[in-house]
């Protein structure tokens, strides 16, 4: 029968300047409202990649990868300041991403998007479909994607490609690694390419860790899957907010072994409760990575 297991929050990035969306709703909100908005004494440096793959048959080399980043990154105009209202644990890394701190909380920026590239360069359909979920950075994002398009500026198809169009999947993320306790596996491309990096603040280390409530259902087996004798293991994405509830809409699925679990994963989720992460009593909405594991017995 599928299980769950512990979670951890995100190792990923973000920017500046920081909001507490419905705050007034939460315990003691003036007291939150001013220890996340106000200065801190505490700041890290965290670096932010881009990683271009196809949702199709094309195949992106390095090469291309690295020119369409350049190009975005020509293109990326940074609102400043920028609330950003997700958090989860940075760790300080140097020059050569070696770890130099423990885990600290700062706000999020994950974001995971499409769209469509003809054989000229020009660039059509850029949309969100899952991260962190920030407006104003989406906005930015999008803005510099097809600006990339209208220049065609984007390295054109390679010459053995026939096809007049690709499905571009585009997800930027922290470069660092985020490896879950007791787990030896990256789960991050190491092929992402450098896109930004900047200093943000830090709160420290969280009172409390974000955790699935013990009575969380099981996601029941898909028929098709157990007749065919499929089983596996599903990694989804997904924001917990500050209330403890799962934000389907930021879902973003990284590991999957067979496309009918993710069916079982979407039919479960809404249900779930968490308890939030937590910086000095204050619930904050995170992005998480949790496993789905589905093992016939």
């Amino acid at each position: 029968m599928p299980s769950t297991r512990f979670l951890t929050p995100l190792v990923a990035a973000t920017l500046v300047s920081l909001a507490l969306k419905g705050s007034a709703q939460q315990p003691d909100s003036t007291r939150c409202r001013q220890l996340l908005s106000g200065p801190t004494r505490d700041s890290v440096v965290v670096r932010i990649g881009m990683n271009v793959s196809s949702v199709d048959s094309f195949a992106v080399s390095t090469t291309y990868r690295s020119i369409f980043v350049q190009a975005v990154r020509q293109e990326l105009k940074l609102p400043r300041p920028l609330p950003i209202e997700v958090y989860g644990i940075v760790t300080p890394k140097d020059d050569r991403g070696g770890v130099i701190g423990d885990g600290t909380v700062a706000p999020v920026i994950a974001g995971d998007y499409r769209a469509t590239i003809k054989r000229d360069g020009h660039i059509t359909g850029a949309r969100v479909v899952g991260g962190a979920r920030t407006k104003e950075f989406d906005d930015a994002v999008l803005a510099a994607i097809r600006a990339v398009g209208d220049s065609q500026s984007a390295p054109p198809f390679a010459e053995e490609i026939k096809a007049d169009s690709a499905e571009l999947r585009l997800s930027i993320r922290d470069i660092g690694d985020v490896v879950p306790a007791g787990r030896s596996e990256h789960f991050f491309d190491p092929r992402y390419a450098p896109l930004f990096a900047m200093r943000v603040p830090s709160f420290g280390f969280p009172s409390s860790m974000v955790k699935p409530d013990a009575g969380n259902p099981n996601p029941r087996y898909p028929v098709v899957a157990r007749q065919a004798h499929l089983d596996g293991e599903v990694i989804a994405e997904f924001i917990v907010t500050s209330d403890g509830r799962a934000d389907v809409g930021s879902l973003q699925i990284v590991k999957v072994p067979a496309i009918q679990f993710i069916e079982a994963v979407l039919d479960v989720l809404p249900q779930y409760r968490f308890k939030p992460l937590a910086i000095a009593g204050c619930p904050l909405a995170s992005v998480v990575r949790m496993p789905f594991t589905f093992q016939i017995r």
